[in-house]
């Protein structure tokens, strides 16, 4: 029996036509309506996993989830948007949500703090943590480059008014 999302027309079975062809052509429409919504959680999830081995060392295991992952979260949102009890499941993992956004937006900034005090050591490009040298190079020359626009500002003020003054006396 082929897996269908509950907005998705039923597979036609056409003369000819494998059963193994008639599910890749179900499986191939695009996930809507409740399926899709079980897709984006399950991503989610996914994502907090990847981060979680991705902590701890296991590069070679987030990288099986990032590229294998997203088929079988495909899969699972189709399965969950006809079986009642796998879609309870996943509405209850669900929940998680909309803080799932948060936690993956604050665990680079965690780590790279962790990382900049010396509490972990994390390789530089995990999650977007460099070393911290590298961060206080770039705000030292950020602080610099702000001082030296000030301090160009000032004296392009100063000339302008002197040049003002100076027009203000010769026309007197």
């Amino acid at each position: 029996m082929a897996i269908t999302s509950p907005s998705a027309p039923p597979a036609k079975k056409t003369r000819g036509t494998s059963s193994a062809a008639s599910k890749a052509a179900v499986n191939a429409a695009p996930l809507s309506g409740k399926a899709a919504g079980y897709y984006k959680d399950l991503a989610g999830l996914g994502q907090l996993v990847s981060v979680g081995l991705i902590i701890r060392g296991q590069f070679a295991d987030a990288g099986a989830l990032s590229v294998h992952g997203p088929k079988v979260f495909e899969e699972v949102a189709r399965i969950a948007a006809l079986e009642e009890r796998v879609g309870k499941i996943l509405d209850y993992l669900g929940n998680v949500g909309p803080y799932a956004g948060l936690i993956t937006a604050v665990i680079p900034l965690a780590l790279q703090i962790m990382v900049n005090h010396k509490a972990i050591q994390v390789m530089p490009g995990t999650m977007g943590v460099v070393p911290p040298e590298q961060l206080e190079a770039d705000v030292r020359t950020a602080l610099a480059r702000q001082k030296a626009d000030a301090i160009r500002a000032q004296r392009e003020a100063e000339a302008e008014l002197k040049a003002l003054l100076d027009g203000e006396n010769a026309g007197s």
